[in-house]
């Protein structure tokens, strides 16, 4: 339908609508606005683009609930990572702040407290213009316009770990004394300011 007129591209969906009865086609076009997945890209009419969090119509409260068995730093990721995707997605404050309390409503829902995810929407609004700028904002086409300019930074290591009920005893013993490691400039450069880590399940006996 390249090169068609919105009226040739409705009665194109209202001819294979009519092939069959058990699978039924919707549409929606628009000359400034295209939505896939979880975003919608906008044209201003400056020629700016925006984007801005998307929602099918059948969305559902699909969240991880609270009450699962899974590590209490799970959760806290799951409300964190939902406050920076609606960050990143939408480049207008009004936008941004609409769908916080959507996650806010979604997170609560899925029993959540209350002081879990108050936390984590701060966290992401003291990062909206750095780690969790929007894309398409005046931010990121002045970052691209100077990325020839700054200086490149290695993602500090991660240390891995077979995840257990100790598991904290011991990452505490390494943040701790992680002020050892970093005294060394090098070492600090390769490592980072503070300890990362990440976890794998035990091999149970299906592996």
């Amino acid at each position: 339908m390249g090169g068609g007129s919105i009226e040739q591209l409705m009665m194109f969906v209202v001819y294979i609508n009519a092939l069959t009865h058990f699978l039924k086609f919707t549409m929606n076009c628009s000359y400034t606005e295209v939505s896939f997945l979880d975003v919608s890209i906008i044209q201003e009419r400056n020629g700016a683009l925006r984007t801005k969090m998307f929602r099918k119509g059948c969305h559902v409260n699909s969240l991880l609930r609270k009450d699962s068995m899974h590590p209490q730093y799970i959760f806290r990721n799951v409300a964190q990572n939902q406050a920076y995707r609606a960050s990143r997605l939408n480049a207008r404050e009004t936008d941004f702040m609409e769908q916080l309390d959507k996650i806010n409503i979604e997170l609560t829902e899925r029993g959540y407290d209350q002081k879990l995810v108050n936390q984590s929407i701060r966290t992401v609004r003291n990062s909206r213009h750095s780690r969790a700028r929007p894309h398409f904002s005046e931010q990121v086409e002045s970052d691209i316009c100077n990325r020839g300019q700054q200086k490149q930074i290695s993602q500090p290591l991660k240390m891995c770990f077979s995840y257990s009920r100790n598991i904290r005893y011991y990452t505490d013993i390494i943040g701790k004394h992680w002020n050892i490691l970093t005294s060394d400039k090098q070492v600090s450069n390769l490592i980072g300011t503070h300890p990362q880590f990440t976890f794998k399940n035990k091999k149970s006996l299906r592996r």
